[in-house]
């Protein structure tokens, strides 16, 4: 099969190359404006696929440039949103004459909708159209089709993708955003009609948290263009609400373009284009935070909301728009069956599709009942992923009206004066090789009380659900200092990553953030527990580690 990937050096093109790279038989020919860029890209790309570079102008004539001809013709080189009429429907137009197939990554939703025009002659030509192949609105759709197998319907959507805060923005994508910040020209759904708003205005909040993953930040979205308000009332009934936002990071500069929004909303500027250099450059200088990225899409109706949340390590990311594409190769290639005709490919690909690419990345995926508030705290935060851990784990979570158990453990200080001063404050147990244990627990409204004795000597704290900027963690309080979890299910264990702080409410330095290697697990059938609180300066506080037993009532 003979692929041409226009664009095919460019992040996306040059990532759908890459990932059909595992496939015999397929030769991938990388075109666009600038031939040594594609030599380049087709020397750095090995497997199994054939690579081929091509000087190729996506507006010129497609017919005296290109010589071999294309299986599917893949469009990702864009930006879609500057496409005029004329330049627009080149390569489809040349796609139906040569009767190959058609993709392209757009997220411009008048061009996401354009394609419709051409469906008698793609089914004439027994050829098929397919646009959208992007993150907005492919992967929203199938998101929203495995969130609704439990739903009794969706009327409100919401959705929206963080970038790593390292991963670079190409010059075209800050254009177009730039070029409809504050007007109100973004597509958005409400009451069931579709209408515009004032691009980059609205804001919401999200913490994008992946069933058992460590979650990202509590991160700020705004909302942007894309062609799900006009596309997905297409395929689900009842829609009435549908809201798409970009979370991009540091939020400092996030709010930035936002204000700058905000002036072109008031007319205080008449647009922000011409600042598209400095944001480009600005966000090479300027990366704060892990390598992670992630997406959020929350369906709900009056009486149900669950939410499917994934989360991409390093530089996994921008990978994402390029698989819809790679997805699609894959089903020619294995002689799937694929309709005929134009049209927005949401109906194309489902997120069985996502996870079998998803799996040959460092991409997790999964869904949380957000209505269902959970009698116990911990299946409450880990969702689905709570099941994944040991019976012993997962009876001591389930408090119910209150549970106690007892057992061993071995007890460690630091040697810093001052450690010894801080676990005096907080009552942290003294060292001892061999300590009984016995730990109460019970429930006071949302809050779970746990009582440790140390042999006889008591530590209290409190946990609860995280809300707000601490929303899917749980908050632990030891007097006026709360600790903020990460709750992770790996490998049978439960582990527990802190991830920020503070004092009666009031942020403190995470450079000063106790940390250390907290986990539970199951050994002998029973509850094990390893506690080794580490801070910075302090060095160790407290190390303790052994099993608890359930005792129960006669």
């Amino acid at each position: 099969m003979n692929v041409l990937i226009i664009g095919g050096y460019g992040t996306f093109g040059y990532g759908i190359a890459d990932l059909l790279s595992d496939e015999a038989g397929l030769t991938v020919f990388l075109a666009g404006r600038n031939l040594d860029k594609a030599k380049a890209a087709c020397e750095n790309l090995s497997g199994l696929a054939t690579f081929i570079p091509q000087k190729l102008d996506r507006n010129g004539d497609l017919s005296a440039q290109i010589k071999t001809r294309p299986h599917v013709i893949i469009d990702a080189s864009g930006p879609f949103q500057n496409y005029g009429d004329g330049k627009r429907d080149n390569v489809i137009k040349y796609a139906l004459k040569q009767k190959c197939h058609y993709l392209d990554i757009c997220d411009d939703l008048g061009f996401v909708d354009h394609i419709r025009k051409f469906d008698a002659a793609a089914k004439d030509g027994g050829v098929t159209l397919l646009s959208g192949l992007s993150t907005y609105p492919v992967l929203t759709a199938a998101a929203l089709r495995e969130l609704s197998n439990k739903m009794d319907g969706i009327t409100d959507i919401k959705a929206g993708i963080a970038p790593s805060p390292k991963a670079v923005m190409g010059r075209n994508v800050i254009a177009a955003v730039a070029a409809y910040a504050g007007k109100k020209e973004v597509g958005v759904l409400r009451g069931g009609a579709f209408t515009k708003t004032h691009g980059l205005t609205e804001t919401y909040r999200e913490t994008i948290c992946v069933p058992g993953n460590k979650p990202l930040a509590n991160i700020l979205f705004s909302v942007v263009e894309g062609p799900d308000p006009q596309e997905l009332p297409r395929h689900f009934k009842g829609l009435q609400n549908i809201w798409t936002g970009a979370g991009p990071r540091p939020e400092f500069l996030h709010r930035c373009l936002i204000a700058l929004a905000w002036l072109v909303r008031l007319k205080l500027l008449p647009n922000i284009r011409w600042l598209t250099g400095l944001f480009h450059k600005t966000q090479s200088l300027i990366s704060m935070g892990e390598h992670r990225g992630g997406m959020f899409v929350r369906a709900s109706n009056s009486e149900q909301s669950r939410s499917w949340h994934m989360i991409a390590e390093g530089n996994d990311g921008p990978r994402i728009p390029a698989i819809p594409s790679a997805i699609m190769i894959r089903k020619w290639l294995r002689e799937e069956k694929i309709q005929t005709g134009a049209r927005t490919a949401i109906t194309d690909i489902d997120l069985a599709d996502f996870d079998t690419e998803f799996s040959k990345l460092n991409i997790s995926h999964g869904c949380h009942e957000d209505a269902h508030q959970s009698a116990n705290l911990y299946e409450q935060i880990l969702g689905e992923s709570y099941s994944q851990m040991s019976e012993p784990l997962q009876n001591l979570h389930r408090i119910g009206a209150g549970k106690t158990f007892e057992g061993r453990c071995k007890v460690t200080r630091g040697r810093n004066p001052l450690s010894h001063l801080v676990a005096r404050i907080l009552r942290f147990p003294k060292a001892s090789d061999d300590v009984p244990l016995k730990v109460v627990l019970t429930k006071e409204g949302n809050k779970e009380n746990w009582e440790r004795f140390f042999d006889g000597r008591r530590m209290f704290s409190t946990q609860e659900a995280g809300r707000g900027k601490q929303s899917r963690l749980v908050v632990e309080r030891f007097g006026p200092i709360a600790v903020h979890l990460a709750i992770i299910v790996k490998d049978g264990k439960q582990i527990l990553k802190t991830t920020g702080w503070s004092l009666v409410g009031i942020p403190l330095p995470k450079l000063l953030l106790p940390g250390g290697d907290v986990y539970e697990h199951d050994a002998d059938d029973r509850f094990n527990f390893h506690v080794d609180m580490v801070a910075p300066l302090f060095g160790r506080l407290v190390k303790y580690e052994g099993w608890l037993e359930e005792v129960k009532e006669e």
